[in-house]
């Protein structure tokens, strides 16, 4: 009897090294479709600032493909063919493309005012900083200066376009503005700064020169952008978030050569920098994406505190909360990951109980109501608007719904179960609901190439952990 307990003991082992076995290398075979998905949504919406455009749509549809398609073939023998060696030279082959797309074309086709020698010298600081952190000596000296180079850019484009004129900008100003004056945010009132009979707003939203609606997201989002207010502009909190959100990626990969690529992956996106100069909200999420992969790989008993905050900065992030069981393995047993998840969501409950309970009418009227009331957008770039466009019907805001509902049960059905499963499925999952959304931008698809980089980072990062365990390797030399 005492001899059959090990046996059992083993038989158990080498079952669940065989599926952590095959975790890793369904990993690294979606790892290397998200740069190619990365990259295509780059190219999506370097055309035509991303709105609809034919060819724009062409590149996002090959994205999803590859996104989709990674994710049903990653536990196929097919998967086999991808090493870390092809993913490695697939980030260095996208960076450097990037790089010549933002050398040649700039950070955007109407940013006519942006000096070019200035932009070409932040460049070659960034490819500078690259090659010197891919050394061997030189990793966090280099991406000192790559990440310092590219604020430098954003510092750049802030600069030349101090009095950019859109809606979701005011809106953080004018409220981050309430806020020091001991104002609810969502009781002020915004002056509308497109024409009266603007189509970016639903019927209602208009009365005269002002807003009939206050700050529509979240806290939040409000909480990370106030400070900066305070420093004259709040897009230097998007340049921050951005900044920062490479600096934890690449610690959470421990500066190797996969996660400093797949920092500069994000860095070096067409439009990464157009959408700090125009002020969108999207940098944010993205550094709470890159925090949530850092804890999970680099600071378990912080995960609530990222996780709770990543949940509460916007409201379609409520389509991450099915996906948080490809989190169980972050967590040492069941009882913590069932803490971890309590917390995260007791924390974004408490940033928003204080301004709902000071004027909840104002606050759903924001928050809830806003995004109902908001009009379909024939010039977004989803295959919704292409069909409108064809037809002159609009569809459903269902629609975008019941693509994320599909891709929630394909990522449950195949996504590996660590950080960068998550990240990988996330990306997936709102891929495809900006596709066949009523509203879906250049800002929007930032997003989702973040979380590309995010779960490269995570992927790569699992395979490492988990190969110096002697199971793993029994078990791939086993199959």
């Amino acid at each position: 009897m005492s001899a059959a307990i090990p046996a059992d003991m083993n038989v158990i082992k080498t079952r669940t090294a065989v599926a952590v076995a095959d975790d890793v290398q369904a990993g690294r075979f979606i790892a290397f479709w998200l740069i190619i998905a990365a990259v295509l949504l780059g190219a999506a919406i370097g055309i035509n600032e991303g709105r609809l455009h034919w060819q724009g749509l062409q590149w996002l549809t090959w994205a999803l493909v590859a996104l989709i398609g990674s994710t049903i073939l990653c536990r196929s023998r097919i998967s086999a063919i991808v090493s870390q060696r092809m993913i490695n030279i697939a980030l260095l082959t996208a960076v450097g493309g990037q790089i010549l797309h933002l050398g040649y074309c700039g950070i955007a086709n109407s940013a006519v005012n942006f000096p070019r020698t200035y932009l070409l010298c932040c460049l070659l600081l960034i490819v500078s900083g690259l090659f010197a952190s891919l050394a061997a000596h030189r990793k966090f000296f280099g991406s000192a200066l790559m990440i310092g180079a590219f604020a430098a850019l954003g510092f750049g484009a802030i600069w030349t376009n101090p009095t950019a004129r859109i809606d979701v900008l005011e809106f953080q100003r004018e409220s981050s503005a309430a806020v020091f004056r001991g104002q609810n945010p969502y009781s002020v009132r915004y002056t509308n700064v497109y024409h009266p009979h603007t189509e970016f707003y639903g019927p209602g939203v208009v009365d005269g020169q002002f807003l009939t609606y206050s700050f529509p997201y979240p806290p939040m989002s409000l909480f990370l952008v106030a400070p900066s207010h305070l420093a004259g502009d709040v897009r230097y909190a998007h340049l921050a978030a951005i900044s920062i959100a490479a600096a934890l990626l690449i610690l959470a990969g421990r500066a190797s050569m996969t996660a400093i690529l797949a920092a500069a992956l994000l860095l070096t996106s067409a439009r990464t920098v157009f959408v700090i100069s125009n002020g969108w909200t999207e940098p944010l999420l993205i550094l709470l994406a890159a925090f949530v992969t850092f804890s999970a790989l680099r600071w378990r008993m912080g995960l609530w505190l990222s996780l709770g905050l990543f949940l509460s900065v916007k409201q379609y992030l409520i389509l991450l909360v099915p996906l948080l069981l490809l989190l169980r393995s972050s967590t040492r047993t069941t009882m913590g990951f069932a803490l971890t998840i309590v917390l995260a969501i007791f924390l974004a409950g408490a940033t928003i109980a204080p301004f709902y309970f000071a004027d909840s009418e104002a606050f759903l009227r924001g928050v809830i109501k806003w995004q109902m009331v908001q009009p379909f957008r024939y010039d977004a770039l989803s295959f919704s608007a292409m069909s409108a466009q064809i037809t002159g019907e609009t569809a459903t805001g269902a629609v975008g719904f019941i693509a994320a509902g599909m891709a929630i049960l394909l990522a449950y059905w195949k996504s590996p179960v660590n950080v960068g499963g998550f990240m990988a499925a996330a990306a997936v999952v709102f891929c495809c609901f900006f596709a066949l959304n009523k509203q879906a931008f250049c800002n929007y698809y930032l997003f989702v190439i973040g979380l590309c980089a995010c779960a490269i980072v995570g992927l790569a990062a699992q395979v490492r952990l988990n190969s110096t365990s002697p199971e793993l390797s029994t078990a791939y030399s086993a199959r």
